[in-house]
């Protein structure tokens, strides 16, 4: 197996229930979990109820921790300003009054 097809992608996403509602998912997938018919990829997996989140804030947390291990991912959920501060995030630029909020 290739260290391309290793590579686990994640996906920032979310959907709607019927009611109106808001469900976040965050899901990853490898080159495994996709089969071609007809030249076009289908994921081969379904959804597992453990990557839903109902608390945007949870998600949030989740897909921050991902975006801030360098991790490969799409997003489709988390407002562009988020991801523009956790990419800029620096650790060594905390400050001891910083700490106490931590």
């Amino acid at each position: 197996m290739s260290e391309k097809e290793k590579t686990r992608v994640y996906f920032f996403d979310k959907m709607y229930t019927q009611d109106g509602h808001e469900l976040y998912w965050l899901h990853s997938r490898t080159e495994d979990d996709y089969k071609v018919i007809n030249g076009t990829r289908y994921p081969t997996n379904s959804i597992n109820p453990d990557e839903l989140y109902v608390n945007e804030y949870d998600f949030y947390d989740a897909c921050e921790d991902i975006v801030k291990a360098d991790e490969m991912w799409n997003n489709y959920a988390v407002p562009q300003n988020l991801i523009d501060e956790w990419e800029s995030f620096d650790e060594n630029e905390i400050t001891e009054e910083d700490n106490m909020w931590i």
